[in-house]
């Protein structure tokens, strides 16, 4: 059994496997794999900056950064590509000129209000035939930029607590600072901070948010596709590689590129011949 590359309908992964049938293809280095699957939505996802969900559970790609119908009888994988920003099969994840005021205001976790509100002040009573336009509540802590959406505002005093709770996140007693895409920071100390998602970090105004970088892994680290978090790629200087020994095989995993006797010369794993 040999390490190859195959398309698993999602992404192309490293594995010590054979695979069979009318529609599988094997191919010596994962580069090679995602070149001819470059066309396909999960791979056009991520080439034009989105971020794909594989789980099943949205109803179509996400439409000026969120999600269109929140329920439909066949759920399915869908690219998120950010604020102001939709995705079509052809050109992956483009600007939208039809995404408006509300969409920038949603998209960044904000909610329709009627006026713009700012450190959690109420709106006025609107006066009379007054027809302004849809404003929106951005939440503890923040107030909506016209550019950016929802964004902190330091006049407002919140506190990490409160954007921590506000953004998703769980305050934690004794974790000494926030958690970074799920981990544990090495610091020792006895203070509160934020534990944030796997996919997320902790930024200071704003709270937990999603980083890209959350999706790449170091030395030792699993790789290849994620059922929660998609395709997790190495860290450069890096490659995705099955871990093998003499009691069998377990990966992939990131490591170091190796070369001369023993090492695969098109993808720098080593060689593995050894059936587990």
């Amino acid at each position: 059994m040999r390490t190859t590359a195959f398309w698993d309908g999602t992404a192309c992964v490293v594995a010590s496997c054979d695979c069979e049938g009318p529609d599988c293809a094997q191919y010596g280095t994962a580069d090679e794999c995602e070149r001819d699957h470059s066309d396909c939505p999960s791979l056009l996802c991520g080439a034009t900056g989105g971020f794909w969900h594989p789980e099943p559970r949205f109803c179509g790609s996400f439409v000026c950064g969120h999600p269109g119908e929140l329920s439909c009888a066949v759920p399915t994988p869908a690219c998120d590509c950010g604020v102001g920003r939709s995705f079509d099969d052809v050109r992956g994840c483009f600007v939208d000129p039809s995404c408006t005021r509300r969409d920038l205001c949603t998209a960044t976790g904000g909610v329709l209000a009627s006026c713009d509100v700012v450190c959690d002040a109420p709106c006025p009573p609107p006066d009379p035939g007054d027809r302004r336009r849809p404003g929106c509540d951005c939440g503890t802590g923040q107030r909506f930029d016209e550019a950016a959406g929802c964004v902190a505002d330091a006049t407002c005093g919140v506190t990490d607590e409160a954007l921590c709770t506000a953004s998703g996140g769980t305050w934690t007693e004794s974790l000494c600072c926030p958690t970074t895409c799920g981990r544990v920071c090495d610091a020792l100390c006895d203070a509160p901070a934020c534990a944030c998602g796997p996919t997320e970090v902790f930024e200071a105004g704003r709270g937990c948010v999603r980083s890209r970088a959350c999706t790449e892994r170091l030395d030792g680290e699993g790789c290849g596709l994620d059922d929660a978090l998609g395709p997790l790629r190495c860290a450069p200087g890096l490659v995705c590689c099955m871990q093998c020994s003499g009691i069998g095989c377990r990966g992939p995993v990131c490591m170091a590129p190796c070369c001369g006797e023993g090492c695969d010369r098109a993808t720098g794993c080593p060689d593995v011949r050894f059936e587990a």
